[in-house]
């Protein structure tokens, strides 16, 4: 039984680190997706931070769809470009469901941080 649930936590794990997101986070009972043009994760407690580089292309603009429901906790986020110039900044966020356009090419940061927040976010961008 033992090695059963050693085998589980280890697929979990692993399953954790697919997909490019990084940061530093506690979550209790989460289930979490990440692909190139997105990131998503639905959780019973989510305390730490995530974090996605994107890229804008010379002449594109990228609409970054969020999706955030808030059933207790704080959530906050934040995109920002490697000039540190904020392209939107939200803080204790209620359940909500907007975009943000980023029309200036180069490198973006999407950060998530969370202090005890029940609920899921889902965060998707493209042309």
């Amino acid at each position: 039984m033992k090695k059963i649930i050693l085998i589980i936590l280890v697929l979990i794990i692993s399953i954790s680190f697919a997909g490019c997101t990084y940061g530093s986070q506690f979550t209790i009972g989460s289930i979490e997706n990440n692909t190139l043009s997105s990131m998503s994760m639905k959780y019973a407690k989510f305390s730490g931070n995530k974090n996605k580089n994107i890229t804008v292309n010379e002449g594109d603009t990228c609409v970054v769809s969020v999706d955030i429901k808030t059933e207790e906790g704080k959530i906050d986020l934040l995109i920002k470009d490697d000039n540190e110039n904020i392209a939107y900044e939200g803080h204790n966020i209620p359940t909500s469901n907007f975009t943000v356009k980023l029309s200036e090419a180069g490198k973006y940061k999407i950060s998530i941080e969370a202090k005890s927040h029940k609920g899921s976010y889902t965060i998707k961008w493209g042309k």
